[in-house]
């Protein structure tokens, strides 16, 4: 998987009740980081959040393959498929 191209892309979380979008901040393998909003009082299933830090946003982890299954892509650079 070419890490580079799934950087800044913008995703949004298919069949929630509430929006939940998030851009890819770091790859690490297969997990991907996303600085996410909307998330509400619970992380929807697959979805991994992570502790907050002063003065920074949520973040929130996912695997590359429950990003591809369940969420949609919304702008940002090409996305290549993991190998």
């Amino acid at each position: 998987m070419q890490t580079t191209s799934w950087l800044g892309s913008v995703w949004s979380l298919r069949g929630e009740e509430r929006l939940l979008i998030g851009q890819v901040h770091a790859v690490e393998g297969d997990v991907l980081t996303l600085a996410v909003v909307g998330l509400g009082e619970a992380p929807p299933a697959g979805v991994e959040l992570l502790p907050r830090r002063d003065g920074s946003g949520q973040f929130a982890r996912v695997s590359s393959g429950t990003l591809l299954g369940r969420w949609k892509r919304m702008g940002g650079g090409k996305v290549a498929s993991p190998a």
